[in-house]
């Protein structure tokens, strides 16, 4: 009666360091995955814009309104 106790304790041991071991490699695999990404290319340039509209001109009323745009051939 006694082996069984103890066995059964042997198995819920390793079982227990099995879970452990499982958690901590899932734990590797999701936060060694949050590192920084710099693959993000723009095609956009980094340069600075000044450039003021007169939003009650008819040809900007578009731009009043989120998610509207105008495009500007020139400059």
């Amino acid at each position: 009666m006694q082996d069984i106790m103890v066995e059964k304790a042997v198995k819920g041991f390793i079982l227990m360091k099995v879970e452990i071991i499982l958690l901590f490699v899932t734990s590797i695999f999701l936060f060694g995955s949050c590192g920084q990404n710099n693959n993000n290319i723009s095609n956009i340039p980094n340069v600075p814009v000044n450039l003021t509209i007169n939003l009650d001109l008819p040809q900007y009323q578009d731009l009043n309104f989120i998610g509207q745009y105008v495009y500007e051939n020139g400059g």
